[in-house]
């Protein structure tokens, strides 16, 4: 009779170990399922804001090519008014290791201007900068230089240094020529930096 208390009361606690356990496995179960819920709850939340940020960028990208083509426009514009045919018609901005002093990097930029026109043009003034945001790159320094004259149908390769910090090479940054007469804008060239 000792064997089957015992082997009652063996039972007994078996029976409640195995229920207790079974009850803490659905209660962890459960706590799981509701943090698992709660996870992809927030992933689809990240999701639509990563959408709406792509949805964001591609606007921006329009925006702008509808900008560039509405400067182009005016450009145009100032050309006809200005009766001169004298154009930016390609930049090359050369990036790589290139230090200047401590963090300062010298970055090589050419710009070759050409006049179109059949006579001779003179009072030019080219201008470089580093651009981020729509705002000169923090710590750059581009350059200016003027163009005492340009004759008919000749072509100016111009050549020289644009400085930036190493802590200031965003992806996204603009290099941009500004070609003008006096304070007219006769040709603007924007090219995007591909840091080395």
């Amino acid at each position: 009779m000792e064997k089957r208390i015992i082997l009652g009361i063996f039972s007994a606690v078996i029976i409640v170990l195995i229920i207790t356990t079974a009850w803490l496995a659905n209660s962890q179960f459960s706590r799981l399922q509701t943090q698992i819920t709660a996870l992809q709850t927030r992933n689809n939340e990240l999701q639509n804001q990563n959408s709406d940020l792509k949805n964001q960028t591609i606007l921006l990208s329009n925006q702008n090519h509808l900008l560039q083509e509405q400067v182009s426009q005016l450009l145009d514009q100032l050309r006809i008014c200005y009766n001169a045919s004298v154009r930016i018609v390609s930049t090359e901005f050369v990036s790589g290791f290139n230090p200047y002093v401590g963090l300062t990097f010298a970055n090589r930029v050419n710009v070759t201007v050409q006049n179109f026109d059949s006579k001779d043009i003179n009072g030019l003034t080219l201008t470089v900068e580093l651009v981020y945001n729509g705002t000169e790159l923090l710590g750059s320094e581009g350059y200016t230089k003027d163009i005492d004259v340009l004759h008919a149908g000749e072509r100016l390769e111009i050549s020289d240094l644009a400085f930036s910090y190493l802590s200031s090479r965003n992806e996204g940054t603009l290099c941009i020529a500004t070609l003008m007469k006096e304070d007219a804008i006769l040709d603007v060239w924007s090219e995007p930096v591909i840091w080395n």
